[in-house]
């Protein structure tokens, strides 16, 4: 079975060779890269990778160009800032080895560098299986201390599709088999990195959210108000982000952050088209 590795580039010449490094056993790499202007396609090219110029309009349009250009057998989606240490990659190989035909994909889990360190808590999508979870262990087979959650990263070609502008998912057919292996996930090097990201996440995520429905979602305001502090909340306290000192506290703010822009985009969002419709009256 052939593995294409499909990576989203802009700018990532900080990044890139450390994620290209790490994925000398798959069989094709595809960059699709959003006009980068520094060294990201020289070094996509050192290492041979065919390489996708596409200007950026949603995410799941940039990974769905890498998978009709992929030949593999099976995706291996990444982002720039994103590693596979040795142990995943010998854990992916058996697992596409193994997998029966009604097995669409996996999905990984990721280990967060952020501030130069690894958190140990907080984390944004696992959750720890306990000896008291009957079902997670007698029906689905899991056993206590496995760690449930991450995103879909490996998977059939055939049939797989993107959607979402921001925060992007994989449709595929068949079903979905939680692997007990990380993906290293390099975050921001400095807290100005940290919210540059936010910035242009925040953005993408509320225009997204407004083309779906241009009137403000019932509970905004609220939201507004309420979602950042809870987020922080539950990333700082409930899954004890303190403990991992001021790394932990930025990654907890951060979050919470993120929440708060998203609904003040979308109420700015919402008076700009107030403005704009009230001005098409004015004209009339």
């Amino acid at each position: 079975m052939r593995i294409s590795a499909v990576v989203l580039t802009k700018n990532e010449e900080k990044h890139l060779e450390r994620l290209l490094a790490s994925l000398s056993w798959v069989d094709e790499i595809i960059v699709v890269d959003d006009e980068s202007t520094d060294r990201t396609l020289e070094i996509a090219a050192r290492y041979r990778a065919t390489v996708l110029r596409n200007r950026l309009t949603d995410f799941s349009a940039q990974r769905n160009l890498g998978l009709q250009a992929a030949q593999g057998d099976w995706v291996l989606a990444l982002d720039a800032d994103e590693e596979i240490p040795e142990e995943t990659r010998d854990r992916l190989q058996a697992a596409v080895a193994a997998a029966p035909p009604e097995v669409g994909g996996f999905r990984l889990l990721r280990r967060n560098f952020t501030l130069g360190k690894w958190l140990q808590h907080g984390q944004q999508f696992a959750k720890r299986v306990r000896w008291y979870d009957v079902v997670r262990i007698f029906r689905e087979g899991h056993r206590p201390g496995e760690y449930l959650g991450g995103a879909v990263k490996l998977f059939r070609r055939q049939g797989a599709r993107y959607v979402r502008a921001v925060h992007e998912e994989v449709e595929i057919p068949g079903k979905i088999l939680q692997l007990q292996a990380y993906v290293n996930h390099y975050t921001a090097e400095s807290v100005s990195e940290l919210f540059e990201k936010i910035r242009i996440y925040t953005g993408l995520h509320a225009r997204e959210i407004y083309r779906q429905n241009p009137a403000l979602p019932k509970g905004t305001l609220w939201k507004l108000l309420w979602a950042g502090p809870a987020t922080f909340c539950s990333y700082f306290f409930r899954k004890r982000g303190f403990l991992d000192g001021f790394p932990g506290f930025m990654r907890a703010f951060a979050s919470g952050f993120y929440e708060f822009l998203i609904y003040a985009h979308l109420y700015r969002l919402r008076f700009d088209n107030k403005n704009g419709e009230k001005n098409q009256r004015i004209l009339k």
